[in-house]
């Protein structure tokens, strides 16, 4: 590889990019391979979610009788109405839903920060909100 002089030779340095480039391209199909099923898997989440949201009616809530969440009332009403400021979302929920806290308006803009965090609404371009979709691939 090395000649006399220190330096490599051509011949080399090209059998190196040839290397170099193969592992690239392995990683890269592993990449892509990973990314598939990590879309495949966010979509079965998502409906195993929904699937669990169909079955919470029947088994009552923990809210006072009450069979509809903070989190699934706010889901509900970015459904029908994407791009509704943080707000918004709480004038329209406060009186949907029973909560014991001590401050409902602050919990309920504490449970949408808890939702983007989550992954599950993201701000549109506008600023206003709207319920994640799964990635398509």
């Amino acid at each position: 590889m090395k000649r006399s002089g220190g330096s490599i030779s051509a011949s080399a340095l090209r059998e190196h990019i040839r290397r170099v480039e193969g592992e690239l391209n392995l990683i890269e199909d592993q990449r892509s391979s990973l990314d598939a099923r990590a879309a495949e898997l966010a979509v079965r989440r998502d409906t195993l979610v929904g699937l669990l949201h169909e079955l919470r009616p029947d088994t009552g809530g923990a809210n006072d009788g009450s069979a509809t969440s903070l989190t699934q009332a706010m889901v509900d009403y970015l459904v029908k109405n994407p791009g509704a400021k943080a707000s918004d979302v709480v004038d329209a929920v406060i009186e949907t839903v029973t909560t014991k806290a001590k401050k409902p308006r602050k919990n309920l803009h504490q449970t949408i920060l808890n939702l983007k965090k989550r992954g599950r609404i993201v701000a549109d371009e506008n600023g206003g909100l709207k319920v994640a979709t799964a990635p398509s691939r």
